[in-house]
């Protein structure tokens, strides 16, 4: 009798075990958190991205621009080189501000991911009476996680 009762109690303990196991497996995938606590999934974390490379346009950041970059345009120009470059980008045309955007579609792959964005630029016009405009912009955005960040550029 005393040998069926230590029988269930490892069974009893083990079904335990199991709960907990599939219990903190779930809350890891249902968080998809890396071992530092950032996300790993872009879809989660897209809009603040966009809106951080925004909230940098806006600002004629050009340094915070190029920290954003992931590695495959930061090896290609070095900052000081970035900002010169800023120049002619009719984004950042006197009186030119990024007023709103929407996720049309975003795919992602791994570490990965590609996020098509309708941008609205709110203009002011040339010319007499300055009349402000907002244009539609189609961008698309490539995220990256790399170095423990996500990092986003748009193409």
């Amino acid at each position: 009798m005393e040998e069926r009762r230590k029988t269930q109690m490892k069974w009893l303990g083990a079904g335990v075990l199991i709960i907990l196991i599939i219990a903190g497996s779930g809350i890891i995938f249902t968080q998809n958190k890396n071992s530092a606590g950032r996300s790993l999934n872009p879809s989660i974390e897209s809009q603040v991205r966009i809106q951080e490379w925004i909230d940098a346009m806006n600002a004629r950041d050009y340094p915070r621009l190029y920290a954003l970059a992931p590695d495959f345009i930061r090896t290609g120009i070095d900052e000081s080189g970035f900002v010169r470059a800023q120049a002619g980008n009719p984004l950042f045309a006197e009186g030119s501000r990024i007023t709103g955007f929407q996720v049309l579609n975003q795919t992602v792959t791994g570490t990965n991911a590609t996020i098509a964005t309708m941008i609205i630029l709110n203009s002011t016009g040339g010319g007499s009476g300055n009349v402000s405009q907002s244009i539609p912009i189609y961008i698309k955005f490539i995220e990256i996680y790399e170095h423990g960040a996500w990092k986003i550029w748009a193409t």
